[in-house]
């Protein structure tokens, strides 16, 4: 109910929200969510500096169909200043209550007959940034009927477990999934598995059922449900295989701060699945998509929950887990000819919550389409690279990890230069191109993680490695980053390890992993070059390239030039013929066969590129004096005389 809704505007005047600008909004329109709920829209007009936004609104609490249990909270503060907030509290006399008032006074409390009414009050408010919730320095009330987390254990347990029993459906299914299964995680990741894939996101929020469950059997059969629908089926179907499990109560880390003090329903915004497992517990969120068994949402790692077991409950903490659990570690090999060419081959191993991003957005797809996608240019192998070959195993099973291999074979994968030394740019952009940018932000930096990549140099036979070798490590915060080379006959392997500690993501961690991208850039940036032995020949090194990429006019020029500074002057002319005839109206290449014809005594076939030359608007005089002494050799003097006085 609206009491009042109106601006307050600098002269005076005031401006009440009228019916055109207020409305009752669906806040899960255009999602997959349906409910009853409904968020106040109100547009206040005539806002200008120094101008009070002023309203009161009633909102009835519990809802009508929710029972056993009541709860509000109310943040006075805002992003702008505020002038005065109130928050009152109005219940009947003998209501239980637990309320928690943060950065406020006591509240005022009038009685009046069976109603007592709490009131808290704050005036001149500054504007509140983001992080000052989390440092609980916004005044907000929370309040409650319950007062422990037993008893909100027992209120939703009391919602729960009546539709996560395993009627004979339900186990039935659960029995032919884990069939042959002896090991205890790998009957829960067949049912975990068959439920996130099994039953399609669909929340039916209507009254009580915002927060209960419907009936496993029936989630089962029209595969469709919200995360407590899915946790319900999975937490049956465990139970049938003789696997305990509960749900867990838990508000994500993008929803505000979490106040362990107040016991409340109202604190929870999400379900997921907690097993208790003697090689680790599990918390399993089956509507992410992760498809992987020890991979957690970021926005759930390190964030309170509460187990509901009927026993009193459990308040625990979902682990920001062990950066060796949750890991990327691609080999990247290239095995180079001469011409710089050759075979590059990337094998990459992701585990934990990093196979659960790559799974993501891998699983949704059919077979066509996820190659599609793994082939794109630049998504595996950087650089705009597309693999010949891609090869994908564990997409399907949450207990392995996700290994994608591929390879493609080019005729241009690292520079060459004319003393023949193959040359491997070599910095960030190493460590960082290919598959570590499609994981997502949060998959970098948000809980512990481990990014290796180890780059293998393989050059032809008699190459040797014209660098001291690599080696760095440097710690800033929960960043550790650290590069070593590790030689061997015939090849080189530069491991870059990237760690990130127990610690939640922000701006700090993030200011942190800059610090150290910094220093690694500025200690390592250089060229990687691997040189030729004593018999190297620069002639079959270019005649090779040219084989290699016979239209390229400038290569032969450049192959033509080294063989006539070797005094192989026929071989030259053949060479530049060929690279003037691709080329007509390139000037240096017809200036290099001009020398080679002259060089080699063939003058009459200097004649045509001589043309050529003079044909242009840059060409300069001696082109035509030398093409008139020519021609005058030729004893053709008229044609001379044309040419000078053009």
């Amino acid at each position: 109910t609206v009491v009042r809704a109106r601006t307050l505007t600098p002269d005076g005047a005031e401006v009440p929200v009228d019916d055109a600008h207020r409305g009752v909004d669906d806040p899960y329109a255009g999602t997959p969510l349906r409910g009853d709920a409904r968020q106040l829209r109100l547009e206040f007009q005539r806002v200008e500096p120094g101008a009070i936004v002023d309203y009161e609104v009633i909102s009835p609490r519990p809802h009508p169909d929710v029972v056993g249990a009541w709860w509000d909270a109310y943040v006075l503060g805002n992003a702008d200043p505020t002038v005065q907030a109130r928050y009152a509290l109005d219940l009947p006399i003998d209501a239980p209550r637990h309320v928690r008032a943060r950065s406020m006074p006591d509240p005022r409390e009038v009685v009046a007959g069976d109603r007592r009414v709490l009131t808290w009050e704050a005036a001149d408010l500054p504007a509140y940034r983001p992080e000052d919730a989390a440092r609980a320095e916004v005044p907000a009330v929370q309040a409650a009927s319950v007062a422990s987390w037993r008893e909100v254990d027992a209120w939703y347990h009391a919602l729960f477990a009546p539709r996560s029993r395993a009627t004979p459906t339900v186990a039935a299914r659960a029995e032919a999934l884990t069939r042959g299964l002896k090991d205890r995680r790998a009957r829960v990741a067949a049912i975990y598995g068959f439920v996130e894939q099994h039953v399609r996101y669909l929340g039916i929020e209507f009254g009580i059922g915002a927060y209960q469950p419907r009936p496993a059997d029936g989630t089962l059969a029209q595969a469709r449900g919200d995360c407590k629908d899915m946790t319900a089926l999975m937490v049956a179907m465990l139970d049938a295989v003789g696997i305990e499990a509960h749900p867990a109560l838990i508000r994500p880390a993008d929803q505000g701060p979490f106040d362990t003090q107040h016991a409340s329903p109202g604190q929870f915004s999400h379900v997921l699945l907690y097993v208790p497992d003697p090689g680790g517990d599990l918390w399993l969120d089956a509507t992410a998509g992760l498809g992987t068994l020890t991979a957690v949402p970021s926005v759930l790692r390190g964030q309170p929950a509460l187990v509901v077991n009927g026993r009193g409950g459990e308040l625990r903490t979902v682990p920001l887990g062990d950066p060796g659990a949750h890991t990327m570690i691609e080999t990247v090999t290239y095995d180079l000819n001469a011409t710089g060419g050759g075979r590059l081959r990337s094998a990459l191993a992701l585990k934990g919550d990093l196979a659960g991003s790559l799974r993501q957005r891998l699983r949704p797809l059919e077979p066509a389409a996820r190659d599609l996608l793994l082939r794109a240019p630049g998504f595996l192998l950087g650089d705009e690279r597309r693999p010949a070959e891609v090869t994908i195993e564990g997409v399907d099973d949450p207990r392995a990890a996700l290994a994608v291999q591929s390879w493609e074979q080019s005729e241009d994968l690292v520079a060459v230069r004319l003393d023949g030394a193959l040359v491997v740019p070599f910095g960030l952009s190493l460590f960082t191109r290919g598959p570590l940018h499609v994981l997502g932000a949060g998959a970098h930096l948000a809980t512990p993680r481990v990014f290796e990549r180890r780059l293998v140099l393989r050059p032809p036979p008699g190459y040797t490695f014209d660098w001291a070798p690599v080696r760095h490590r440097v710690e800033q915060g929960p960043v550790t980053f650290t590069v070593e080379e590790h030689r061997a006959p015939g090849q080189t392997t530069v491991v870059s390890r990237l760690r990130i500690n127990a610690r939640r993501g922000g701006s700090d961690d993030h200011d942190d992993l800059m610090a150290v991208a910094r220093e690694v850039r500025d200690a390592l940036e250089q060229p990687l070059a691997m040189r030729p032995g004593p018999d190297f020949d620069r002639v079959a090194l270019l005649s090779a390239v040219v084989e290699e990429r016979p239209g390229d006019a400038r290569l032969k020029m450049l192959l033509g030039r080294t063989l006539l500074d070797g005094g192989r002057t026929h071989e030259a002319v053949d060479v530049l013929s060929e690279a003037a005839e691709a080329a007509p109206e390139d000037p240096a290449i017809q200036s290099l066969l001009i020398t080679a014809l002259l060089r080699a005594d063939d003058v009459g076939r200097a004649e045509e590129p001589l043309r050529r030359l003079a044909a242009r608007e840059d060409a300069p005089p001696e082109v035509f004096r030398l093409l008139a002494a020519m021609l005058m050799e030729d004893e053709r003097t008229g044609a001379a005389v044309d040419v000078l006085q053009a």
